[in-house]
């Protein structure tokens, strides 16, 4: 916090369209725009030194017809048999977990499949967020280019991911 320094951060997420995922995918998104200001701040010599310590990222999980799927859709979480958000850092460690069981008891095998899903989920996230990062580097000056932005927009757009499951 001390490079921070008398700053305050506010992050605020406006729910657009809710669907499965909503909460996850804001989180996220904060993250993202947390690291973006970072980059931002540390081009511009505002702060010295970076401020994160570790990456995050969250997902959703739930079990539908017996199989559990990553980032449920509205249609999916309404007839999820169990539903949980993971927030997840990069060295594999939890800061929450948020869910259960809607109709009946999960078992532990289950459960023990919807964890190792959030965790390959969150390792993908991690993946493009390396990804974004060394491409922004190789960028010539700082901040998010508007082709990036383009480029980008599908892994996190609710609209794209509601077309593609129709």
């Amino acid at each position: 916090m001390k490079v921070l320094g008398e700053r305050t951060i506010t992050i605020d997420c406006d729910v657009l369209q809710a669907d499965g995922g909503t909460r996850t995918a804001s989180i996220t998104g904060a993250f993202l725009a947390l690291m973006m200001a970072q980059e931002k701040w540390l081009t511009t010599r505002l702060i010295d030194k970076p401020f994160i310590v570790e990456k995050i990222s969250a997902v959703s999980v739930g079990v539908v017809a017996g199989k559990t799927l990553l980032d449920l859709n509205y249609d999916e979480d309404s007839v999820a048999s169990a539903d949980f958000n993971f927030v997840i850092t990069e060295s594999d460690k939890i800061i929450e977990m948020q869910g259960g069981a809607e109709s009946s008891p999960l078992s532990w095998d289950t459960f023990d499949e919807v964890r190792d899903l959030a965790r390959h989920g969150a390792q993908q996230l991690f993946a493009f967020y390396s990804a974004s990062q060394k491409e922004q580097a190789s960028q010539d000056g700082a901040g998010y280019s508007t082709h990036m932005r383009e480029e980008r927009a599908p892994l996190f757009s609710l609209k794209n991911r509601q077309h593609s499951s129709q």
